[in-house]
């Protein structure tokens, strides 16, 4: 039983050692394969082809909004007292024709 123990340990150990080299392989490929910049460049690409939308793309739209909502509300304000000018001129008149 403890010779199973020590042949599991044994076995588990070489698989450690198998992944850090591993890793330790892969780490070297990227420090050597890819700046600093390149890796941004490929980022930047991968957002880009999945269409995620960055930070400033949303303050962009954020902006955009608040104009479009602020420009719709003039327009309203303006409707408003069109209408009530309207309004006050076609009663004033009716009370003018029938008086």
């Amino acid at each position: 039983m403890i010779k199973d123990l020590y042949a599991k340990q044994k076995m588990i150990e070489d698989k450690l050692e198998d992944l850090e080299s591993t890793a330790d392989e892969i780490e070297e490929f990227l420090n050597t394969k890819t700046g600093s910049e390149e890796v941004k460049d490929i980022v930047e690409q991968l957002i880009k082809d999945k269409q995620l939308v960055t930070k400033a793309d949303l303050d962009y739209y954020h902006e955009k909004m608040e104009v479009y909502v602020k420009n719709t509300q003039v327009m309203m304000i303006k409707w408003v007292i069109g209408t009530g000018l309207s309004s006050i001129a076609a009663i004033t008149s009716l009370i003018r024709i029938f008086s």
